[in-house]
């Protein structure tokens, strides 16, 4: 992380050299979060994005947003929120809805749930449930559901089938 940060600070002071810091926007993230067995030895979640948890699911973000001062988000948000961030800010006018299944983490939102996913899993969580399930030719038939501790539930909160309903409605739209 010393070596991350000693990086982002060269570009953060190579922009401000040449004068394009205070019109550039600047992200950090990454593709996911780490854990070592944060949830029990020998349950299979060590591994790189080997499940869906709040610790694989919650990466670091940062963001240098010009004429916008420090601004703390405090919601569920996603990586599909960060084109309809950008485009706000740049001027797009397109709802985000034309070229993303997410929104401006900076517009207000009642959004209860957001889509995580792997390269054939994928998850909706609301930040106390986390459902489960493949889209794979493989896997197809997974469904697990868990609680925010990842202890697997029997039963699927009645909340949460609103939240898959809405996903599916929202996936069709990118997929022919």
């Amino acid at each position: 992380l010393y070596y991350i940060d000693s990086l982002v600070g060269k570009i953060v002071d190579h922009l401000k050299q040449i004068g394009k810091f205070d019109n550039t926007i600047l992200i950090i993230t990454g593709d996911h979060g780490n854990e070592f067995c944060e949830y029990g030895k020998g349950k299979g979640h060590m591994l790189h994005n080997g499940c869906f948890s709040k610790t694989q699911c919650m990466p670091i973000f940062a963001a240098h947003f010009p004429e916008l001062g420090k601004v703390e988000i405090d919601k569920i948000t996603s990586h599909y929120d960060i084109p309809a961030t950008i485009f706000s800010l740049i001027g797009v006018k397109n709802p985000p809805e034309d070229y993303s299944n997410g929104e401006s983490m900076l517009a207000k939102s009642d959004r209860k749930s957001v889509v995580v996913s792997s390269w054939s899993e994928a998850a909706i969580t609301d930040g106390q449930t986390i459902v489960n399930f493949g889209f794979g030719a493989h896997n197809i038939a997974l469904f697990r559901i868990f609680d925010i501790e990842y202890k697997k539930l029997k039963d699927l909160p009645a909340n949460m089938s609103k939240e898959i309903r809405e996903y599916m409605r929202q996936k069709k739209r990118f997929n022919n």
